[in-house]
């Protein structure tokens, strides 16, 4: 829904839905904004759905729109949303490691301290991306 070329165009209603209570949810200000989006309308300017505009990289788009006005409340978020990987392999990597650690035959170390263990295996082997071992997963 936040992809200037296409908005909805590719979401099923029921998806569309979602996406609306979601946004409503974080912050009822944001469904003024989406609707202003979809609508093409201010604080949008209608440069910014030019053939030339929703060509470039999104992430820039929001920008752009930051700067045209678009509350950062809601355009900050959004730029994040459209940056994020679409994979997160060393999320599976970290837990295809516990998986390892933590296993039938080592069931009696408990979350915490195979949490541990997998996070000095990282560290051993020169892993950077530790984010969920350090969360505790």
């Amino acid at each position: 829904m936040l992809y200037p070329k296409y908005r909805e165009e590719k979401l099923t209603m029921e998806q569309q839905q979602d996406v609306t209570t979601w946004l409503a949810n974080c912050d009822p200000g944001f469904i003024t904004t989406l609707i202003s989006f979809q609508a093409k309308a201010a604080p949008f300017p209608g440069s910014s759905f030019s053939t030339e505009a929703i060509n470039i990289y999104l992430h820039i788009w929001w920008q752009g729109a930051a700067v045209c006005g678009v509350d950062p409340v809601f355009a900050d978020p959004a730029q994040r949303l459209t940056t994020s990987p679409a994979s997160l392999a060393s999320t599976e990597r970290v837990f295809s490691t516990f998986s390892f650690i933590y296993n039938k035959i080592r069931n009696w170390l408990g979350v915490q301290k195979a949490s541990k263990v997998v996070f000095c295996y990282h560290m051993l082997h020169g892993i950077k991306d530790l984010r969920l071992v350090n969360c505790g997963y």
